[in-house]
């Protein structure tokens, strides 16, 4: 179906769930395991109707969650409340998120990680939205903007090939919530390119719907040909510790 309708349409809008319908209690899990999963867990949580609705996000892969002896606790916990009827506490003692993050030391450990942190929302009402650059000269992001234009260019076909920009931190940092990146893409020997979001595991069964393009023509010596940009919301929750000197 996907090589006979290639692009967005009737069709595929068909498909899509609209979680927005949702009026009963739920009970969301996310991890960080799958891209696919966490990604429609969090969408669930922001855009369900329901006021009766809370979101854990655990730190394991999400099967083995699934049998702790813990997780089957709190689930019973929340099926007795509202399946049974039992007044048993739930929404006294159950934050409506509980945020774990993964902590990375430079060597590589776990050190620093939370464990299911009580929130009241989500995204985070304190988080600070800061913007970052792209420097093709030195593979990295940086918070000044680059003085020239510059570009990267790697092989699109290649299993291997990829371009990647790096950043240190200078103090604890934690990321939790959303990053946004806009992309200049362009082909030089051609005049058409297909564009995958693999950062969301559902562009391989399905149009991504999230995708927003700008069309121009480039009269950049980087890019002389057709060329877009790429805006493309990602979803981001981990813990950066500081680097170790």
């Amino acid at each position: 179906m996907f090589a006979k309708r290639p692009f967005s349409d009737d069709y595929w809008e068909s498909k899509y769930i609209h979680t927005e319908n949702i009026n009963v209690p739920i009970y969301l899990l996310a991890s960080f395991s799958s891209q696919l999963h966490t990604r429609g867990s969090f969408h669930t949580f922001r855009t369900a109707k329901t006021s009766q609705k809370w979101l854990r996000v655990h730190r394991y892969q999400e099967w083995y969650d699934l049998y702790r002896p813990e997780a089957n606790k709190d689930l019973k916990k929340f099926y007795n409340r509202f399946l049974k009827g039992f007044q048993n506490g739930w929404e006294r003692d159950t934050p409506p998120v509980r945020l774990s993050l993964l902590g990375f030391e430079a060597d590589g450990s776990l050190t620093g990680s939370i464990e299911e942190r009580p929130e009241q929302e989500w995204p985070l009402a304190r988080q600070q939205l800061k913007t970052l650059y792209l420097d093709s000269t030195l593979k990295q992001l940086i918070w000044d903007k680059p003085a020239t234009e510059g570009s990267a260019t790697h092989l699109a076909e290649g299993l291997t090939d990829s371009s990647n920009f790096i950043i240190h931190f200078k103090q604890q940092t934690e990321i939790a919530g959303y990053a946004k990146v806009k992309l200049w893409v362009s082909c030089k020997e051609h005049d058409d390119l297909d564009v995958a979001d693999y950062s969301n595991i559902s562009i391989t069964l399905a149009p991504y719907r999230s995708l927003k393009f700008e069309m121009t023509t480039s009269q950049s010596a980087l890019a002389p040909r057709v060329s877009f940009a790429l805006h493309t919301e990602l979803l981001r929750i981990w813990s950066c510790q500081q680097p170790k000197r």
